[in-house]
């Protein structure tokens, strides 16, 4: 065994829990960045390679210098929804200050597929945390050790997790048969992918409907739901909220536009018009005023976020305080709804 490979595995022996700890750093900078940029994944997961596995890949592929070769003692996997939401995670990794990206190694897995060929889709990119994040505590190890994100669909990950099972990790050389079953299971993935995307677009067309209807002054008798809601807040107030950007990001994920609907319900909201009477009441409007002042922005730049919490609170702290407790045990926002409650 050269003198670097054991050297270099009885190093990360000893750090190995330094690596853990470097993992979930890395893990919390790129969550970060992410959400910076309106992205939300669905998944963002963290590892530190074990001492086991460094070994065997240290010897499958016959490293010699593995300071040198190997790019991902600490991986972390960002798994979106859509598959074209890939592309918007890289860009925002890749354009973040706060980190340096390998070129030279970082792989585009899509690429290296032929038009007629179906398989693994993820894109690994190879990177080192910028001096400054370094600089603070528990990142140090990433200013010096080059780590692996890998970015990919949902659908994708799930294709990828079965066949790294079935395929990599069982090492069965399958006969021709099954590994076309493996490809043609990866090309219906691809066309469940597309279709998703589609449906997530007639989503989006929803709310560009109901904010026409509405303005219109038609439907707002009608039960809230997400989009709908999403749609008069967006004619209500000018704050960042859900409906897409001129950057094309999303200050808030649909997620908790879901969790805001049942907030507003609970709290008795439950029709456009209704939600619509709260926001431009004079109460709720001297609450946006004074939290405003407090948080130091103006009125315009208040979040829709923070908009319907203001009118939850008001009317039921307590619905607030079970879906919302960051707004509800935050002081400042206390002390404003508890100014002017009903």
């Amino acid at each position: 065994m050269p003198g670097p490979v054991v050297q270099f595995l009885s190093t990360y022996t000893a750090r190995v829990a330094d690596y853990r700890q470097a993992a979930s750093n890395a893990a919390v900078l790129i969550e970060r960045i992410l959400h910076d940029a309106g992205l939300h994944p669905t998944l963002l997961t963290h590892r530190a390679k074990s001492v086991d596995s460094l070994r065997l890949k240290i010897f499958e592929h016959k490293y010699k210098y593995p300071k040198r070769d190997v790019t991902d003692l600490i991986g972390v996997r960002v798994v979106t929804y859509y598959r074209d939401e890939v592309d918007l995670a890289i860009n925002a990794l890749r354009d973040s200050p706060r980190l340096r990206v390998d070129d030279r190694r970082s792989i585009d897995k899509r690429v290296e597929l032929k038009p007629t060929q179906f398989g693994y889709r993820s894109v690994h990119l190879i990177v080192q945390t910028d001096s400054l994040s370094a600089s603070q505590p528990g990142f140090q190890l990433l200013g010096s050790t080059w780590f692996e994100i890998q970015v990919r669909s949902l659908l994708d990950h799930s294709w990828a997790s079965i066949e790294h099972e079935l395929r990599y990790k069982s090492k069965i050389d399958y006969p021709l048969e099954p590994t076309r079953r493996f490809a043609a299971l990866a090309g219906t993935l691809e066309l469940l992918d597309t279709e998703f995307e589609a449906l997530r677009t007639f989503r989006d067309r929803l709310i560009s409907i109901y904010i026409s209807k509405y303005r219109a002054g038609e439907e707002l008798s009608e039960e809230l739901d997400t989009t709908r809601m999403i749609a008069l807040m967006s004619i209500l107030h000018p704050g960042p909220g859900w409906v897409l950007g001129e950057d094309g990001e999303r200050a808030l994920s649909f997620a908790v536009a879901a969790q805001m609907v049942g907030a507003l319900k609970s709290a008795g909201i439950r029709k456009g018009f209704v939600l619509a009477r709260e926001i431009r009441s004079g109460a709720i409007q001297g609450l946006m005023k004074k939290y405003a002042r407090i948080t130091g922005l103006s009125v315009q730049e208040l979040s829709h976020l923070a908009l319907l919490s203001l009118v939850v609170g008001r009317r039921k702290p307590r619905v607030l305080a079970q879906y919302f407790p960051g707004f509800f045990e935050d002081p400042d926002f206390s002390q404003v709804i508890r100014s002017r409650r009903i």
